[in-house]
Parts: C-alpha cells; sequence; structure tokens
C-alpha cells in the first residue's frame, strides 16, 4: 500500500516538474488536473494510515496534511499568467515533495520493523 502510495506521489510530483518546464503550455486545467491528484491521495493516505502503528501514521498523516494544504495554498497564490501559474505549482511542488520524504520515512519505518520482526537465520 505504502510502496503504491509512494509511487503516486513520485508520479505527481514528476508531473508537477513537467508542468513547470512547459509553463508557457500549462493551463488552469493541467493545474486543476494535478491539484485533484494530490488532494485525492491526500484523502487516500489519511484513511490508510488509521491501519499502522503509531510511528507509521505519523508520518502517513503528515504526508496527508501537506499533499492536501498544497493545492489550496497553490489556488491562494494563482492569478493570470505564466509567471503566477508557475509560482503555483512551485507550491504544489514543494507540498508534494514534502509528502513523498514522508511516505519514504514510514516504508523505511515498516521494513526496519519488518527486519526486526523476523526470525535470525539458522547456523
Amino acid at each position: 500500500m505504502l510502496d503504491v502510495a509512494r509511487r503516486d506521489a513520485q508520479d505527481l510530483h514528476q508531473k508537477i516538474s513537467e508542468n513547470i518546464a512547459n509553463i508557457e503550455r500549462t493551463t488552469d486545467a493541467d493545474f486543476k488536473i494535478v491539484s485533484d491528484k494530490a488532494h485525492a491521495l491526500g484523502e487516500r493516505l489519511k484513511a490508510d494510515a488509521m491501519t499502522q502503528n503509531e510511528k507509521v501514521k505519523g508520518f502517513m498523516l503528515n504526508a496527508a496534511e501537506k499533499l492536501k494544504a498544497a493545492p489550496q495554498q497553490a489556488k491562494d497564490n494563482l492569478a493570470t499568467g505564466a509567471a503566477r501559474l508557475k509560482q503555483a505549482n512551485l507550491t504544489l511542488l514543494d507540498g508534494s515533495h514534502a509528502a513523498a520524504q514522508s511516505i519514504s520515512h514510514a516504508v523505511a519505518e515498516l521494513r526496519g520493523q519488518a527486519t526486526a520482526a523476523s526470525p535470525a537465520p539458522a547456523n
């Protein structure tokens, strides 16, 4: 589940980066698509976090908060013109990057827990 969420966050990060690189051709509709994806991923992470232990849950809720807040912050910055659209996408990019980091921390924590729980190999 977290590997899928991490991949989705990385894909979102890539799409936002592409929007920034192609800012002259990026439209409000392009921004809305990635903004909606960020919000949906945040909602999914929030729901999935409830099934995890407290440490992993904290990382996941942090990621969800960043993903859900970034689109609103970006929309607040959005106005007509390429410079404002670029700034809105940069704000969204920052939020998705922070979320991807939190998801990676959650994955690492789960892997560490799995390693600690597995029996030592027999000699």
